[in-house]
């Protein structure tokens, strides 16, 4: 077992404080065993909140020839991912939708997409899961960060998939404490160790603001390594994870994207008001491409807020205003966009 108690690969026999998740999950798994059929589910919530951990183990109950199981980490794009789905490369949309529906009308499948927030092109992806539902009717399960996904559908596809919501709250400080410490107390066993309840309570007690037990045993971990688990130590650790996290969120950004960033970036550190219009003078973009980029990086890293001008002639209407989250974010992402 070792150290890797502390990793994501780690399944705890029991998951705590997910089994009414679970239960419902269980639910849509054997409905479709016994009947061939089960209704849609989206699961939701932050970070960090179990919901990976949570469709693994029910996933590891069942058959695997019953499922599909992907990541928009690891399929970013919808072509992509129904090339995964029809099990087949390098063909057209055409080819690879028909030989996915042939196939799962043959051999239906639970279709499950986690971490379908990375996908870029989402209103695609749900357009062509509304497709896939109305020809094969098999049950879909799709897991976010995003509380208002729904949002990137287009009506039709949101009626016809009608995804039936399973919420992952935060866990709280003692949630967290009592899942890490089930952890720590593996580690102390097997390695002899003494690590002690304050620390542990104090990384928990940090954690809790964003709720994710993936953080606290992340800190935990690393700590363990450094064997430093004082209040200076834990902190260090945190601040390397963070910038960790936003080194890989840079390197996943395209090359476009990582252009836009650094134009607001620039026009932030100047004090030049951040408009649509501003960048589309600085990059020489289109119109279109400006608004996805600005709906690709909202709530992420800028906030979007429009400002509405009821004068007449060319002035009147509604304008985008762009300005990053935070000084400190500008400060992080400064160093990392080139």
């Amino acid at each position: 077992m070792g150290i890797n108690v502390l990793t994501e690969n780690f399944m705890p026999q029991v998951l705590k404080y997910r089994q009414n998740q679970i239960g419902e999950l269980s639910k849509t798994f054997t409905n479709f065993e016994k009947m061939g059929y089960s209704g849609n589910v989206m699961l939701t919530g932050r970070t960090g909140t179990g919901k990976t951990a949570t469709i693994k183990k029910v996933m590891n109950d069942f058959s695997p020839t019953n499922y599909i199981y992907t990541s928009g980490a690891t399929n970013d794009r919808t072509l992509k991912l129904l090339r995964f789905i029809a099990n087949c490369s390098n063909v057209p949309f055409e080819r690879a939708i028909e030989t996915a529906i042939k196939n799962l009308k043959e051999n239906p499948k639970i279709i499950i997409l986690d971490e379908v927030n990375k996908v870029r092109d989402l209103p695609d992806l749900f357009n062509l899961l509304n497709t896939i539902y109305r020809e094969t009717t098999i049950p879909i399960i799709v897991i976010t960060n995003r509380p208002k996904m729904s949002e990137t559908m287009e009506v039709d596809a949101q009626k016809t998939l009608l995804f039936e919501r399973i919420d992952f709250k935060p866990y709280n400080a003692e949630q967290l404490y009592d899942i890490v410490f089930d952890r720590v107390k593996l580690l102390n066993g097997e390695f002899n160790l003494n690590v002690e309840e304050g620390p542990i309570r104090y990384i928990c007690a940090k954690c809790a603001e964003d709720g994710s037990a993936r953080d606290a045993i992340g800190i935990v971990f690393k700590c363990f390594l450094n064997k430093d688990f004082s209040s200076r130590g834990i902190k260090k650790v945190e601040k390397s994870m963070e910038e960790e996290e936003w080194l890989e969120y840079v390197n996943t950004l395209k090359s476009t994207e990582v252009k836009f960033l650094r134009v607001i970036l620039d026009l932030y550190a100047n004090e030049i008001s951040i408009t649509p219009k501003e960048i589309q003078r600085k990059l020489g973009l289109t119109t279109a491409r400006i608004s996805q980029l600005i709906k690709f990086f909202e709530k992420d890293v800028i906030d979007v807020s429009y400002v509405y001008h009821t004068g007449k002639g060319a002035k009147k209407g509604r304008y985008a205003k762009i300005d990053i989250t935070s000084h400190d974010l500008f400060c992080k992402l400064d160093g990392l966009v080139f």
